[in-house]
């Protein structure tokens, strides 16, 4: 759903969407998973579309450790 409505160009729409998401895979694949890492991302461009520039930057963060902990490079 996050992704649909950011997609649609709601941003507000979708961040609490993406934040559950994040919440979610967290909890059933676990803190380190791809999966996790990019909802990360994609709350991350979120908040970058609304100009919240320190959560994305935060969002972004913690994608990449996650990436860099997993054997990826960027």
């Amino acid at each position: 759903m996050g992704a649909c409505l950011y997609r649609l160009g709601d941003n507000n729409g979708a961040l609490e969407h993406r934040r559950r998401c994040v919440e979610l895979t967290g909890m059933i694949e676990g803190e380190q998973s791809i999966s996790h890492a990019s909802f990360w991302r994609g709350l991350g461009d979120c908040h970058n579309d609304l100009q919240q520039w320190a959560e994305a930057l935060k969002a972004y963060n913690k994608a990449k450790a996650i990436m860099e902990g997993n054997g990826w490079t960027t």
